[in-house]
């Protein structure tokens, strides 16, 4: 090769990657993805729970105003229902809560904590793990443009379909994904957004203008009482409190280490082992440029198949020297790209028709110009 004239590095600008991109192993994504669905179920009971026993809780409330009876603030639902009704386009702070009504204050101070009535009303990051999580493993989104998406960007289609227009920063290529929406599947995509639509209804009421259609918001525990989207210098992925949440999600469920990032080259390696091939990597995962992949999304696995590919290459070129051009793999069709022995069109060929050929061994009749019958 240092002889042929053929270039060392094909794409300037790019360089190869040290470190292969961490994947997850098929058994490794069932499992998180089975964590997922579980506590995508557990969030199913909970909003159910609580629309449940916060209409009774407001019913309540409205019975003891009306009798001039002062609220059982014993129950968090009725402490809830309060701050609800009370402040229908902020959440309070526990010095606000104290100027307001000393009662309440004191009942969600010293008796359920503010996190409690937050959990109750709105909800938290960390709910919003398992619907991230599942949905870059289907779409192989890039984080970043995940965790920006907002509604406006999911759109329903005909023939049962769901389609996301997701964009990515500081590029020019289709980050869009149509999925099937399942619509009769529990925990489906349709499931899943109808499910982040309950969820999210009293947050975004709170949310500032600049969040509203933000897919991906909520209230953080502790600290500022301010529901908002996630943001950070580095893109979303990149905020603290996704990381956090990750990272509790990862550690409750015992699973291996993972990130956003880690569903592109798992996706990427997934087409490999499918019989796909560098071009269809770049159109599932929106790349520009080949060479994309080469740069950042390139596995262990993936390596060991390029090394596979590249044997198999080598011997196509020895087969076209001996055969003296009869066996020519230059410009087959693309249906032809993943055949059992690329470029010669072979069904099996470890199973030849041709004479002379023997049943469970590599056919030598690559040369033979006549067809088989």
């Amino acid at each position: 090769m240092d002889q042929s004239g053929f270039p060392f590095n094909p794409w300037p600008g790019t360089h190869t990657k040290a470190v292969p991109a961490e994947t997850l192993q098929a058994e490794q994504l069932d499992h998180v993805i089975e964590a997922c669905l579980a506590d995508i179920e557990s969030l199913r009971n909970r909003i159910a729970a609580d629309r449940i026993r916060l209409d009774h809780a407001r019913a309540t409330l409205h019975e003891a105003w009306a009798n001039n009876t002062p609220p059982d603030y014993t129950d968090p639902y009725v402490c809830a229902a309060t701050i609800d009704q009370e402040f229908p386009t902020h959440l309070p702070t526990i010095s606000t809560l104290c100027s307001h009504s000393r009662a309440l204050y004191m009942a969600v101070k010293n008796q359920h904590g503010i996190n409690t009535i937050r959990t109750i009303l709105y909800n938290h990051f960390s709910d919003w793990v398992p619907f991230a999580v599942p949905t870059a493993a289907k779409t192989a989104i890039n984080p970043n443009s995940l965790l920006r998406l907002t509604w406006t960007q999911i759109q329903e289609l005909p023939a049962d379909q769901i389609h996301i227009a997701a964009h990515k920063s500081r590029s020019t290529t289709d980050q869009s994904h149509t999925l099937p929406s399942e619509s009769k599947t529990r925990g489906g995509p349709r499931d899943i957004f109808d499910l982040l639509d309950q969820l999210t209804r009293n947050t975004r009421s709170r949310v500032s203008d600049n969040d509203a259609d933000r897919l991906f918001i909520g209230v953080p525990f502790g600290g500022s009482p301010q529901p908002k989207a996630f943001t950070s210098a580095h893109g979303p992925s990149g905020d603290l409190a996704w990381k956090s949440a990750l990272e509790r999600f990862i550690t409750t469920h015992q699973l291996p280490r993972f990130t956003l990032k880690t569903f592109r080259p798992t996706a990427a390696e997934a087409i490999y082992d499918q019989g796909g091939d560098a071009l269809d990597v770049r159109q599932a995962l929106g790349h520009k440029h080949v060479q994309t992949q080469y740069s950042h999304y390139t596995s262990d696995r993936v390596r060991k198949h390029a090394r596979d590919k590249l044997a198999v290459t080598e011997n196509q070129l020895v087969q076209w020297i001996e055969s003296r051009g009869s066996a020519d793999p230059r410009g087959r069709n693309r249906w032809d790209r993943h055949s059992a022995t690329r470029g010669f069109m072979c069904l099996d060929p470890r199973d030849s028709p041709r004479l002379g050929q023997t049943r469970g061994r590599l056919c030598t009749a690559y040369g033979d110009a006549h067809p088989a019958q």
